[in-house]
């Protein structure tokens, strides 16, 4: 058991918490254990704050290596609720100070606990506080650390991969290049990019050649668990629709037509290194979607759900 917080004397029961610290990428440059995180809680902190395994109140605090430095996660449960939240920084050090302000608020807001103590007993006593000689300046606590709130907005960029189900009677193949903003504390998540599918297909008469140009605009609302990130999507892609037709008898045929889909689909993100890996599925209908008739003549409309299932990755930009 560790004291983290020390007042006086009072009838007010100290804060039980349960601090767990996985930092080991911190060892080399600036160490980081439970005294450390603890010393910069106690100068925040009003009340008095014990540290003992199977407290009502836990504190997990994880820092892991990112791309321009650090990242620090801290999640909290206590009686007042659950919370987490991410913290970047260029050094450990600066990472624990901004999880201990965060933090404190937590502690803070735990319901207060008041020993009511015999009429009878005498009160307690309180010792005097110990005088400082008057050549030693006072000491003052360091400047709470600004939360980067700046960081919690963050733009990322990156590539997926797929296929498509359901336009026409073979899978389409399309790759996106994208980019993406988060907003908030990572709820929720605006994506626009740039999407190239394409399909060959074989009819009766002839074999058709199919590619769509179009700008995919998703929005997601997510929801984070550690590494993982699980989001709920609705998406529209408005561009263009290319086909091109050949028959066994010299007949061809092109087409440049508007398209537009629209649907909605689940995003599953793991955060590793810095790099996050995507895999999502989204079902489609296409607004505006058309295929081929039997005779090559024309084109006719389409209104078939389609799925679009695919692997990609993002990275932060600086």
């Amino acid at each position: 058991m560790v004291m983290l917080a020390a007042g006086v004397a009072s009838a007010e029961e100290p804060l039980q918490l349960e601090l767990d610290i996985s930092a080991s990428i911190c060892a080399s440059s600036a160490p980081v254990s439970v005294e450390t995180l603890g010393s910069e809680l106690a100068l925040r902190v009003r009340r008095p704050v014990v540290v003992q395994r199977g407290a009502p109140a836990v504190l997990h605090v994880r820092i892991d290596a990112a791309r321009d430095g650090f990242i620090g996660h801290a999640t909290f449960e206590g009686a007042s609720g659950r919370d987490e939240r991410d913290i970047e920084g260029t050094s450990c050090t600066e990472i624990v100070q901004a999880l201990a302000f965060v933090a404190s608020s937590w502690l803070e807001a735990e319901p207060e606990v008041v020993r009511l103590s015999p009429a009878a007993a005498p009160p307690p006593a309180v010792a005097p506080r110990p005088t400082r000689p008057a050549d030693v300046p006072p000491t003052t606590r360091p400047p709470a650390v600004a939360l980067p709130a700046s960081k919690a907005s963050r733009l990322r960029a990156g590539w997926r991969s797929g296929v498509v189900l359901g336009f026409v009677s073979r899978p389409a193949l399309d790759v996106t290049a994208a980019g993406g903003v988060t907003l908030g504390a990572g709820g929720t998540e605006l994506r626009g990019g740039v999407r190239l599918t394409w399909a060959r297909n074989t009819v009766e008469l002839g074999s058709v050649q199919h590619r769509w140009l179009t700008i995919p605009l998703d929005a997601c609302r997510n929801v984070r668990r550690e590494r993982i990130t699980a989001g709920l999507c609705g998406r529209v892609d408005p561009g263009l629709f290319l086909t091109s037709i050949t028959a066994a008898r010299s007949f061809e045929a092109h087409h440049a037509l508007a398209w537009l889909d629209a649907g909605a689909g689940l995003r599953l993100s793991a955060s590793l290194g810095g790099v996050d890996l995507e895999l999502d599925a989204f079902a489609l209908v296409p607004v505006t979607g058309y295929r081929i008739e039997r005779d090559l003549a024309r084109l006719e409309g389409l209104r078939s759900v389609a799925v679009s299932i695919g692997l990609g990755a993002m990275l932060p930009i600086p």
